[in-house]
């Protein structure tokens, strides 16, 4: 797992370089190509039964959606700073639950809409208004971690009869023609610099998500939750040395309120799930 938030971390540096010089939806088509490429090679992993027998109606929704969130991110990315909209991204568990309560049906307790309370309160402290446009990006920030949320109620979902493998591989086989239209209609020609960045962000996306699922292979997605938030020390060291930027006190504190409120919802959903087992 963090070695997953490392190149997570990593990703974001590449997004934010080649945001400031292509549109966005040129760049997510570039991430998901060369990650495709990256990840075609499972197909000869897999039984062809896993293959043919999957949702492709689901998965088709998730990798629009999936394009969409991606989309708003790498725009977000592009114009904050990393640990900014890292800090933000720390939502989505929140927004997840909520997502939960409303489409799954799942029962939330009082303790459960205190902490997500207690995270918004955290995304407020970290959103204060002002005349650089940062407002505008951090609610745009908060929408693509909605979408964010979205897709992880999907995977939830999918991953109920589908295995990591191959919700990977459909992932890629979806989303890349899905995003190829807009990014054709906004496209500029590549430098050999470019390139070679297009092609570092699809291998460091791909390596992400592979460590990602293997972690989720071996434990609960609860007990992995609080290492997600590595992802902003590593994004701000990168942020500082490669951009010179500087997190402010309230992005700081608001990030530290938002994981707090997130740890402690992956707690309470495992002490949950472990009552539910035992009775």
């Amino acid at each position: 797992m963090v070695v997953s938030c490392l190149f997570m971390a990593s990703l974001s540096v590449f997004v934010k370089i080649l945001g400031q010089e292509l549109h966005p939806f040129q760049v997510v088509f570039l991430r998901n190509f060369f990650s495709l490429l990256l990840i075609l090679p499972l197909v000869f992993t897999l039984s062809k039964k896993s293959l043919v027998d999957t949702p492709f109606k689901f998965h088709i929704v998730r990798s629009l959606n999936g394009v969409l969130a991606m989309t708003v991110w790498f725009y977000v990315i592009a114009r904050m700073p990393l640990a900014d909209s890292t800090a933000i991204s720390f939502t989505t568990p929140l927004f997840a639950t909520l997502g939960a309560v409303l489409f799954l049906k799942e029962k939330v307790h009082f303790r459960r809409w205190a902490a997500i309370c207690m995270g918004f309160s955290g995304v407020l402290l970290m959103m204060q208004p002002s005349g650089d446009g940062g407002y505008i990006m951090g609610l745009l920030g908060l929408l693509s971690a909605v979408l964010m949320a979205v897709s992880t109620l999907l995977i939830k979902s999918l991953s109920k009869t589908e295995s990591a493998r191959v919700m990977l591989l459909y992932m890629g086989l979806f989303m890349t023609p899905l995003s190829f239209p807009l990014a054709w209609a906004h496209w500029q020609p590549l430098t050999t610099e470019q390139l070679w960045l297009s092609l570092a962000m699809g291998a460091v996306a791909a390596l992400a998500h592979l460590f990602l699922n293997k972690a989720f292979a071996l434990a609960e997605v609860s007990a992995l939750q609080p290492f997600d938030f590595i992802r902003l020390p590593i994004a701000a060291m990168f942020g500082y040395l490669l951009f010179a930027e500087i997190p402010t006190l309230e992005t700081l504190l608001g990030a530290l309120i938002i994981a707090g409120s997130s740890i402690y919802i992956g707690y309470r959903e495992s002490k949950v799930k472990k009552s539910a087992v035992l009775s």
